[in-house]
């Protein structure tokens, strides 16, 4: 089999390799049959441990897809096969910039940077390469970043060991500077600085511009200003200069004091004179450097303007009480922050979109909550730049000054439609209301979203607040109505107004995927409603105040393969009723490979709880299919996991509720190729069973609803 090593160039290819040999004891292939590592340094080319292939590319390559051993190839373009493989991934810019070097140095090719970042060079753009092998959605690939490499490689070596089910066995990492040492021309500086500082401002601009949104989406975000202080010297700038205040003005001090929004100049004055009675506070003075950057921006001085902008969002952020924004993080609200951290819990979402950021305190809470990429737009210049400097400690989050909807149009594109994203709209603000087309966006795009609505009206509890802007611009059921009849659902808070803290504001929960929705119907503090608002449906009871029994123990059970991992009677694993957090059976690596418990004879069962491997590689049962027999040769399929990640141990196993069925044999089956390893399987039956549930169907399979089903009523 082949596993595929790829990167764009100078990203870190190389030292992957020698994290393979070193410490796995794995040598690798090039697809180019590199000379450099073969007849090079004889030290390096023990590190690196290339094997060169006989005869051309396309008889190699058919050799080692054949061969059931394992095949690390080396790769620069791009993906030729859904094989597995390991991509690995720099800072684009930082990236381009190690390229022209080594192309000058060691391949005697010269070539501008500005070329480099527009794709002239022969491995074409970074963020086309990022984008053919999709690292972030595609099936079976390990992303590996350059940045860890460098901070802790034997961490990274773990990580490769895991996904390519192979042992450490050392951890006799070369230093770079041994590396460097050594080959001095190929291994340069080593650096993992991802805000690339001194690069010419037209190649930053091209590559932000051309490959902005896929480096956003990888976490790496345009870095805030270094320079606060030159910043804050031009803030004083533009107030001394301008003769509007008597004393000099320190923009860096500390500041403090209230808007009085009638004192706010509305337009930016032709005369200084007429700046004096405006400016008599550090806020008022910068809501004029404010109205100052958008008149400049009308002008087509884009620069000036942001100087001017970034002068306000200094003043602004040194206000500690205007910082707080609405009382702190999701309206100060600490049953909604609770919700919110069991939905990621629950969910485990592969990213978050925000609309709305306005002064970044919820996102900035969020990113302390969550590991994985954030994305968020803020229409306002003056609320971007405060956002981008408070959030600037948070890799992993990205602020876009935009409209939402134009964001959404952008960002869309580049996230996953089979897997989780969770998205917290709060982008409505006076006249305009672009939640209805946020919405439409969202669902359109994928069936796998999970919106969350703030300022939304609860329709039982009017205690909760919520916004109104005139004549249908209500946010309530009313607005969603083109909902109706389509797969999507909706949720609101079960906590009682009176029970909640900070700004009691209202919220909903939108989903569509029947996965999604069996997931939200378990967490505690949702409840779900019809489009009507008039009835909800309480979360399954068919577990409450019973003691379920596990009417798989004792049974016998099978599966299609076994590994060099497997133990004795290896199926039997799966039902011994041990949790432990590893695996219980392994099959080998194959297509669709199955495990199956045969219960005797057909059983009634209400729930199958499945607990997923999680000391390593639990990825792979994402793809999970749940299957129920009575004779073993027709099967009905009630579960589809849908690419969706699951827990086990940790308190967040696949629970697939299917109240009343009746079958002999319970089959799990991935519908990709690969291992397949859980640690437990459970077929629960309960003593007593909700009335409700018993009479409703069995099963959440996506077959049931696709994305053209919704598609209609959101047109």
């Amino acid at each position: 089999m082949i596993v595929w090593l790829a990167s764009w160039p100078r990203s870190g290819n190389t030292f992957v390799r020698i994290l393979l040999k070193t410490c796995l004891g794995l040598e690798t292939y090039s697809i180019y049959n590199d000379p450099y590592f073969a007849e090079g340094d004889e030290q390096v080319k023990g590190w690196v441990g290339q094997i060169q292939y006989d005869g051309d590319q396309e008889e190699f390559l058919a050799r080692c897809r054949t061969d059931p051993g394992l095949h690390i190839i080396k790769t620069h373009s791009a993906p030729i096969d859904s094989s597995p493989a390991i991509y690995v991934v720099r800072h684009g810019l930082a990236a381009s910039v190690s390229y022209q070097r080594y192309a000058h140095s060691v391949e005697d090719f010269r070539v501008s940077l500005l070329d480099i970042v527009n794709g002239r060079g022969w491995a074409g753009a970074w963020g086309d390469h990022v984008r053919a092998w999709d690292p972030l959605n595609r099936p079976n690939t390990l992303l590996v970043r350059y940045e860890a490499l460098v901070a802790d490689p034997h961490a990274e070596a773990l990580r490769l060991g895991e996904f390519l089910d192979r042992p450490v066995t050392r951890h006799d990492i070369p230093s770079f500077a041994t590396l460097q040492a050594t080959d001095p021309y190929f291994f340069r500086s080593g650096s993992a600085n991802v805000d690339v500082p001194g690069i010419p401002k037209a190649v930053s601009d091209a590559f932000w511009q051309h490959d902005g949104v896929v480096a956003a989406a990888l976490g790496y975000v345009l870095p805030a200003d270094e320079a606060a202080k030159l910043v804050a010297s031009d803030a004083a700038s533009l107030l001394n200069d301008s003769g509007s205040c008597n004393e000099k003005v320190d923009v860096s001090a500390p500041v403090s004091g209230e808007t009085n929004s009638e004192d706010v100049t509305q337009e930016l004055p032709m005369a200084q004179e007429s700046l004096m009675p405006a400016i008599r506070s550090a806020d008022q003075a910068a809501n004029m450097l404010e109205q100052i950057g958008k008149s400049l921006l009308q002008l087509g001085s884009i620069d000036a303007a942001q100087h001017a902008f970034e002068a306000a969002a200094e003043i602004d952020l040194a206000d500690r009480e205007l910082q707080k924004s609405f009382g702190g993080p999701l309206n100060g609200q600490a049953g909604r922050q609770k919700l919110f951290l069991d939905m990621l819990r629950a969910l485990a979402p592969v990213a978050i979109i925000e609309t709305g950021t306005f002064r970044g305190t919820s996102t900035d809470w969020m990113a302390s909550a969550f590991a994985g990429p954030i994305m968020t737009c803020e229409i306002e210049p003056r609320l971007a730049t405060q956002a981008r400097r408070k959030l600037a400690k948070h890799r992993h989050v990205t602020v876009f000054n935009d409209d939402s909807r134009a964001f959404l149009t952008a960002v869309l594109p580049t996230l996953p439609t089979n897997r989780p994203v969770l998205y917290y709209l709060d982008a409505h603000w006076q006249d305009d209301l672009p939640l209805v087309e946020e919405v439409r966006s969202i669902l359109g795009y994928s069936l796998y979203s999970i919106i969350m609505i703030d300022d939304f009206r609860v329709p039982w509890d009017d205690g909760y607040g919520f916004d109104y802007y005139g004549p249908d611009k209500m946010l309530d059921l009313s607005l969603l109505s083109f909902l109706a009849g389509s797969p999507a659902r909706i949720f609101f808070p079960t906590l009682p107004s009176d029970q909640e803290t900070g700004g009691k504001r209202g919220a909903c929960v939108i989903a569509a995927a029947p996965p999604v929705l069996d997931v939200l119907r378990r967490v505690p503090g949702l409840r779900e409603s019809d489009w009507t608002g008039e009835r909800y449906r309480e979360a399954p009871s068919a577990t409450a105040g019973t003691t379920p029994a596990n009417i798989a123990l004792g049974c016998r059970a099978s599966q299609s393969s076994t590994s060099i991992w497997s133990r004795p009677d290896d199926a039997q694993g799966g039902i011994n009723g041990v949790i432990n957090g590893s695996f219980g059976f392994h099959t080998d690596f194959e297509p669709c490979p199955w495990w199956m418990v045969d219960l005797g004879a057909a059983a009634q069962f209400d729930e199958i709880v499945i607990y997923n491997r999680m000391d390593s590689c639990r990825e792979r049962a994402n793809t999970l299919w749940v299957l129920i027999s009575s004779d073993g040769e027709s099967w009905k399929r009630i579960h589809m996991q849908g690419n969706a990640p699951f827990g086990g141990i940790d308190g967040n196993p696949l629970r697939v509720h299917c109240p009343g069925s009746r079958a002999r044999y319970v089959k799990l089956q991935l519908d990709s190729t690969d291992y397949l390893h859980l640690d437990q399987v459970q077929v629960l039956r309960y003593a007593a069973a909700d009335a409700e549930h018993d009479q409703a169907p069995a099963g959440n399979a996506l077959t049931e609803t696709s994305r053209d089903d919704l598609q209609p009523s959101l047109a």
